[in-house]
Formats: structure tokens, sequence, C-alpha cells
């Protein structure tokens, strides 16, 4: 079933604000650390990360300030040195569902989750980094057709939108459709068993029409057989 054409109204108020988004990002830096903790020094946003929120250094000391009210870190100190480490609350906190960024469209989520798993299962592997699939996504056909992946800038760009991209796949992730996993800070995404059984059986598994609609047929990457019909392995076979 293709998603409602020109929708574009969003039908959620809450979304993510950049503080938000960088005391996630800390929490996950910890999470990913060996023995979930980190020096003083490098207990900060990766420079790419830090980029894209287009956040201070003030701010960042501010997410590290709030994130020790909260007792989601504590702070140690030894040796004239400092170390954080992530507590049982803070790893609670990151299984919970962050806020989703602006662009979210609670009617078009399921064709984005759909359309999503289904560039995991074309992937090679079945796995593909955040960066790639936002490549791959990166298409005029994408970017103006109906799944509303895009965003447009103040100069007028229309541009994928990597937070709603990637707020997505961490959603599927938390959901079991899919495994993350990071290195310096490049989350990548494995598609699941789950997942496929998700994308089978799914009344908003994305129609042959829109897969077609929404993929450049230029890109050497995308198999001709796209447009299959799916059939979910069996578990065990």
């Amino acid at each position: 079933m293709p998603p409602p054409k020109g929708l574009r109204a969003l039908r959620i108020t809450a979304v993510s604000d950049s503080l938000s988004e960088l005391k996630r990002c800390l929490l996950k830096r910890l999470q990913n650390a060996k023995g979930h903790k980190l020096p003083g020094s490098q207990f900060r946003p990766y420079a790419n990360d830090q980029k894209q929120l287009g956040v201070t250094e003030a701010q960042v000391q501010t997410a590290r300030d709030e994130l020790l009210q909260h007792a989601f870190i504590v702070e140690k100190k030894a040796g004239g040195g400092r170390s954080y480490h992530l507590t049982p609350a803070g790893i609670t906190f990151l299984r919970t569902p962050a806020l989703p960024p602006p662009g979210y469209d609670e009617q078009l989520l399921p064709y984005h989750k759909s359309y999503l798993l289904l560039l995991l299962l074309r992937s090679e592997g079945r796995k593909a980094s955040l960066a790639d699939l936002c490549a791959r996504l990166n298409t005029k056909s994408v970017k103006e057709g109906p799944l509303c992946f895009a965003q447009r800038t103040a100069d007028d760009r229309l541009l994928i939108n990597r937070p709603l991209v990637g707020w997505i796949l961490d959603a599927l992730a938390l959901g079991e459709a899919a495994t993350r996993t990071e290195s310096k800070g490049i989350p990548s995404y494995c598609l699941t068993e789950a997942g496929e059984e998700l994308l089978g059986a799914s009344d908003q598994y994305p129609s042959p029409q829109v897969i077609r609609r929404a993929w450049d047929g230029s890109n050497p990457r995308v198999a001709t057989d796209h447009c299959r019909p799916f059939r979910p392995r069996r578990r065990g076979a």
C-alpha cells in the first residue's frame, strides 16, 4: 500500500532538541567503551557528531553536568585525573526510545521502517552503515517522492534527513528488527530474522510501484530483483 501522496504535515509536537541528542550521544559513547567508562578527556562527542548537532563546548559541559545530576553517569577522581562511568540508570535511559527529530511523521513511519528494512535486506551481508543507507537514499526520486526522507535547508537545498533515518533505524534496533553496532561514532545496522519476518508480514510493505519510484535506475547498487515478492526465511532453516 503506497503512502498517502502529498502528506507533509507533522503529527507530533514533541521532537528532540540538540541538547537531548547530545546527552544521548555522550551516554552511547560510554555504553560502547570498554567497562562503560572513559577518561575525562575522551568523554565528549566525536567531531562529526558535534558538528552535526551544532553544539558548542559550553553545551557539551552542560550536557555532562545534567547527566551527573540525573545520576545517569558518575564522576570518579584518581591521580589528578577524572573518569566518567555509565550507571544502571543511564543504561535504562538508553533503552527508552529517543524523541523523534524534526521531520518525523507518524503516518509515514510504517513505510519508512519497511523501506529501510528492505535496504538492509538487499545489502551485502544484510548489513549497512548509517552513512551508506543515507547515500543510497540520496536520489532525486527519493528526496522528492512520497516517502519524505528529505528536508529542505535554509538555503533551499533538499537533503536526506539523516537524524530521522538514524532515529528510525535505532527504533528498529530497539524492537530487535535489527542489531546496532558502532565504530568511531559511525553506527551500522544488521537485519535480524525478526526484521525479515516483520518485513514479510507487514501490511505496510512498500508496493513495487513505490519501490520503483523511490530508486534511481542508474544506481549500480540496486539489483533488478528489488520488486520480487519477499518471503522471510524460516527459523532454523
